[in-house]
């Protein structure tokens, strides 16, 4: 009788410790009318005829649906921009895995030691250049003039197209080959493939690479990379500076879930790909949860970011904290200083603001939260701002790529 009731209080006990964990593993259920009602008006407010988006658990579609006037066809061709980044930096982590390189060992290539690790998050200093997304850099022509000081996170289309070059050269496969052969073939991406520079997919072949980080690095019976190797990928390396909680990793913008549900604070974590300049494509997921999400539009548009935040709050239950612009723009007004000493001087006359840099004026365009923009020498500036508690501490300067933090 005493050992029944040992086993029995054993197996209630096992049962009380387990629930808990049942619990928390859980996110709100997805309502999709819900979501299509916020989601929809959203449309029009960021002048956009329609989106696809695509919501993924584990390896299974959740949620496939072309919203506004777009139809989810699975087999269209998609070039996909920057997120190629998250491929490249995918092939180089694998090579690693390999033993083929070590990514924080020194390129003896270069005079001034660079590493694999600072192209992969964007500190090596290369500055930025007009690039397709994975059209490469030989490494043969980059000398020690070609690296400016570099001041920490500075997003680099030139780093990731050496980093193509590189690859190529240790693989001994032309970079295409090696996406075929290491990544498109074994995912069963049959539709996939690099044109003009372009990575170029479909719907379908999109579920096979998203599915795949969704599960630990394995689609199918294919475990393509390891586990650690992934969340090595989507863990912070570097603050970007572009706002507060905000990381680099390798490919991955990372931030931590700072809203409600937060189970695991060293992990339960955000990884957004961004199809930057074009704006046609982001992937948003978190991990921990297995749950991500893609959007595709067929036209550029900046509204994206909005358009996913709708999305990730109904989907995973995650509410991204309030982007509140100050009332007055005074607020960002006045002459700061970088490190190197140079000055800046923001002013405001009639809400309209301007600039005087290196001995000139510039009016500033707002065209979204925490950024202002102007054109100096032919090149696009623009100014990152953070603030908290209604004072403004810091802003980062981006021309071309270089990164110049000032403040007052």
């Amino acid at each position: 009788m005493i050992a029944g009731m040992r086993k029995i209080s054993t197996a209630f006990l096992i049962i009380l410790l387990l629930l808990p964990v049942s619990a928390q593993e859980e996110t709100p259920p997805f309502r999709s009318r819900v979501f299509e009602r916020e989601f929809e008006p959203a449309l029009d407010e960021n002048d956009l005829s329609g989106v696809i988006v695509l919501m993924m658990e584990k390896g299974e579609v959740v949620y496939l649906k072309g919203l506004g006037d777009i139809p989810p066809d699975l087999d269209a061709p998609y070039p996909i921009g920057r997120l190629a980044d998250t491929f490249i930096s995918t092939t180089i982590l694998m090579l690693q895995e390999r033993g083929i390189l070590e990514i924080r060992a020194p390129l003896e290539i270069f005079e001034s030691r660079i590493t694999t690790h600072q192209l992969l998050n964007h500190t090596a200093g290369l500055g930025s250049a007009v690039l397709n997304p994975v059209e490469w850099i030989p490494a043969a022509e980059i000398t020690p003039d070609t690296f400016p000081r570099a001041s920490g996170f500075s997003y680099c289309t030139r780093c990731y197209g050496l980093l193509v070059d590189l690859a190529s050269t240790w693989s001994g496969q032309p970079y295409d080959q090696l996406l075929t052969d290491t990544i498109f073939y074994p995912l069963h991406m049959d539709d996939t493939r690099v044109e003009d520079g372009q990575i170029v997919t479909t719907l379908a072949d999109m579920t096979h690479w998203l599915g795949m980080f969704l599960q630990n690095g394995r689609w199918d019976a294919v475990q393509l990379i390891q586990p650690d190797t992934i969340r090595a990928m989507q863990s912070p390396t570097v603050p970007t500076r572009r706002r507060l909680n905000e990381d680099y990793g390798y490919g991955w913008f990372v931030r931590k879930n700072i809203g409600l549900g937060v189970r695991d604070p060293a992990r339960d974590r955000l990884a957004t790909a961004y199809d930057l300049e074009a704006y046609r494509a982001q992937i948003t997921m978190i991990p921990l949860y297995q749950k991500g999400i893609l959007i595709l539009s067929p036209e550029p548009t900046r509204g994206l970011e909005a358009l996913m935040d709708i999305a990730v709050k109904h989907f995973m239950g995650w509410t991204p904290p309030e982007k509140n612009q100050p009332e007055s723009l005074s607020l960002f007004t006045g002459r700061f200083r970088a490190g190197d000493g140079t000055e800046m001087v923001i002013e405001e006359n009639d809400g309209q603001m301007r600039v005087r840099y290196q001995g000139r004026i510039y009016p500033l365009d707002n065209p979204e939260t925490r950024q202002f923009v102007f054109r100096t020498r032919g090149k696009t500036a623009t100014i990152y701002f953070e603030y908290t508690s209604g004072s403004l501490f810091s802003f980062v300067l981006s021309i071309d790529g270089v990164t110049q933090v000032f403040s007052r």
